[in-house]
């Protein structure tokens, strides 16, 4: 694999993480807000089990769209570089995808207040030092772990279908851990910046592409490793052994 297939595919993965996830969270920002027209009369009727289902609809709803959108999305570059045997999108990955962000969104919210109140103590009080304000810290601590959570289950999801392509699980795990914390704190340290749409989305696509760079380390390497014939497609492999068998 030259140098201009493996930037090829950097930047292809790069960009469909960014354009992916800017969808993903611009269709939450769409949702919180139509949302938030009625937490008033929620509160008002204090109907809290109401307002809990409504919030349950949009986690589920945002878990959706974003892992649908981030699915097909990283499918169509894996399909191009990895999974090329396959006829088709791979649509293990995609459904994988989804029902990791599903998942992710329920675990990492559950994930990011407990680690504002855990080891958000100490990041508050490391914060609290530096002068910055232990809320400061606490919003840190929750956004990392929350993040971290949140990439660990998207990709062990992921993991599965990519199994048959890789031999480097745990890799991609922690990759998806790291930039699911880098996404969370960049995008957490920067929303509170983006007074209009477009703003919003460009912090939106600057958290993608923290995202996409550090998967796509591991996406790249594992696409020259299959290129360079270092070790074949599983596809090739079966088709190997059956001639063999003959």
């Amino acid at each position: 694999m030259n140098n201009k297939e493996r930037w090829s595919l950097f930047s292809e993965w790069v960009l469909a993480n960014v354009v992916d996830l800017a969808v993903g969270t611009v269709a939450l920002a769409v949702l919180l807000n139509l949302r938030s027209g009625q937490t008033q009369t929620v509160t008002n009727n204090s109907n809290f089990s109401l307002y809990l289902f409504a919030l349950l609809a949009v986690l589920v709803a945002t878990g959706l769209a974003t892992g649908l959108a981030v699915g097909l999305g990283q499918a169509w570059v894996l399909k191009r570089y990895i999974f090329v045997q396959e006829r088709h999108l791979p649509r293990d990955w995609v459904a994988a995808t989804i029902l990791g962000s599903l998942a992710a969104w329920f675990v990492g919210s559950i994930a990011g207040l407990a680690g504002g109140y855990s080891i958000g103590l100490l990041t508050g009080f490391i914060a609290t030092v530096l002068g910055f304000g232990q809320f400061v810290g606490v919003a840190i601590g929750g956004l990392v772990v929350g993040g971290a959570c949140a990439g660990t289950v998207i990709g062990l999801a992921q993991s599965r279908a990519f199994k048959n392509h890789s031999q480097d699980m745990l890799g991609w795990v922690w990759a998806n851990a790291l930039a699911g914390a880098g996404f969370t704190l960049v995008f957490g340290a920067l929303a509170t910046l983006a007074t209009t749409p477009i703003w919003f989305t460009l912090v939106t696509a600057i958290g993608g592409a923290i995202y996409g760079a550090i998967t796509g380390r591991v996406v790249l390497r594992e696409a020259s490793i299959i290129a360079d014939g270092s070790k074949p497609n599983v596809n090739i492999s079966a088709q190997f052994v059956d001639a063999e068998s003959k």
